[in-house]
């Protein structure tokens, strides 16, 4: 019985990727790939094909994960051949993958568009380049993408319908050659992408496998797949609260007289396990809860914190004191170097910060900081709190019991150099009675923009 392949003809095509795939430069527009597939097929005289381009340039397997059920899912048609053509790898190398994580990326985002009823069809990487990404040199991301590309050789059929290899079909130049001086009119001079010329030789090549792809039996799964590949969540209800010192989620510090941010009440009002923050007598005393300063990055997928929390007294003339709520990276004091949080500082000691009875929103990057003071006065009540910043890292939203307190987009602490931790912190000012400060909960969330890999 001889194979049957799927009929171009009335199909569907979805083009997803990066800028190769997308066109940059002089292979942007009715020159990149897809639109050249499209003059491929009236050219050859295959009607009713639809062609769709959801390609970005810069976007990561993981971007194409996180966003593929709401951009691709939904151009499936039942009773119609839907296929994907996919192209990605190189950007997840350039911001830090292994050869082996980039290909268990592309593989996982292959898989579920294939549990949706997507034949797939994937091309490996052109593997040149000229410029270092950050962080491999020139000449280890070319080797890189060799490597990414053999794995993607070897391994393509447990995951994708039909594979083209890009090396044996386009023409490359000496590979000692990272000056665009010798890139023969097929590439644009940075050498990394196509130029016009050779867009059109990868999609008449594309068409090629198009042709090839095995008719199957489609059976959409009903449940994705590898959703923990793209998000980290963490929620501590304090059952049982840590020692003083390093614990397995969250440290502890304290400073002064009697200060302490270990003691709990378990099940008290209803809420089973909290911690209790105090300062102690001394007129400096401080106790603080968190993880390790340098755990969180933000900008590197949407983020968002929570906690609940109570203060039975509040600060005074003589009793001031101030409470930290949210992400940080010095466990010492209000004055954060980094960091995005919610403030009670009556007494205004936060540098550049003045004083008020109503919670602020601060949010600081490298010593320069940001305040804004919400309409809602800090109460002895339970309050809860939110903080969501969105996964470009522009923006921070707040939010106090379910209530919009403010947004910030100035001095956000981003990228690795501005690393966080997230918890709480109570530092006394004036006086030398102690004062308490409960905290109940605390959630974090990260949709991250890098896989972290299949399960």
């Amino acid at each position: 019985m001889s194979r049957q392949y799927v009929k171009l003809a009335s199909s569907k095509i979805i083009f997803d990727g990066n800028s190769i795939t997308n066109g940059e430069l002089s292979g942007s527009g009715a020159a990149n790939i897809p639109s050249q597939v499209t003059a491929q097929l009236a050219l050859q005289k295959i009607p009713g094909v639809s062609v769709v381009n959801v390609a970005v340039g810069g976007q990561t397997c993981a971007q194409m994960i996180a966003d593929g059920s709401s951009q691709v899912a939904p151009l499936r048609e039942v009773g119609r051949d839907c296929i994907l053509v996919v192209n990605e790898g190189g950007n997840d190398i350039s911001f830090g993958a292994t050869p082996q994580q980039a290909f268990e990326n592309i593989r996982n985002y292959c898989l579920l568009r294939r549990s949706e009823g997507f034949y797939v069809l994937i091309w490996d990487c052109p593997f040149r380049h000229n410029s270092p990404s950050g962080f491999y040199t020139a000449a280890a991301y070319k080797q890189a993408l060799i490597d990414f590309n053999a794995l993607v050789r070897s391994g393509w059929k447990k995951f994708a319908d039909a594979y083209m290899d890009t090396r044996k079909h386009f023409p490359y130049v000496p590979d000692n050659d990272y000056t665009g001086a010798l890139n023969g009119g097929f590439w644009f001079p940075d050498c990394v992408h196509p130029s016009a010329t050779g867009n059109a030789i990868i999609a008449a090549k594309l068409v090629e496998h198009l042709k090839l792809i095995p008719l199957k039996k489609q059976e959409v799964k009903p449940v994705p797949i590898n959703n923990p590949t793209v998000e980290t969540e963490f929620f501590c209800d304090f059952l049982s609260p840590p020692a003083s010192g390093t614990g397995e989620f969250l440290f502890t510090t304290v400073s002064g007289t009697g200060a302490t941010a270990g003691s709990s009440a378990i099940n008290a009002n209803g809420r089973p396990g909290m911690v209790n923050l105090t300062t102690g007598t001394t007129a400096a005393g401080r106790s603080h809860i968190g993880t390790a300063t340098s755990a969180i990055e933000l900008g590197g997928g949407e983020t968002t914190f929570g906690a609940a929390t109570q203060i039975p007294t509040l600060s005074n003339a003589t009793e001031r004191y101030s409470i930290l709520i949210g992400f940080f990276d010095v466990s010492s004091g209000v004055n954060q170097t980094d960091g995005l949080y919610f403030l009670y500082d009556e007494g205004g000691v936060s540098t550049g910060d003045a004083a008020s009875p109503n919670w602020k929103l601060v949010s600081c990057a490298n010593s320069a900081r940001t305040f804004v003071v919400s309409s809602i006065a800090v109460d002895l009540g339970w309050n809860n709190f939110k903080i969501i910043v969105n996964a470009a890292g522009t923006s921070a939203d707040f939010y106090i019991n379910g209530q919009f307190a403010g947004s910030i987009s100035t001095n956000l602490p981003l990228t690795s150099a501005r690393s966080l931790g997230f918890g709480a912190g109570f530092y006394k000012s004036v006086g030398i009675v102690a004062r308490s400060f409960l905290l109940d909960w605390v959630y974090f969330k990260q949709i991250l923009k890098v896989a972290r890999g299949a399960w």
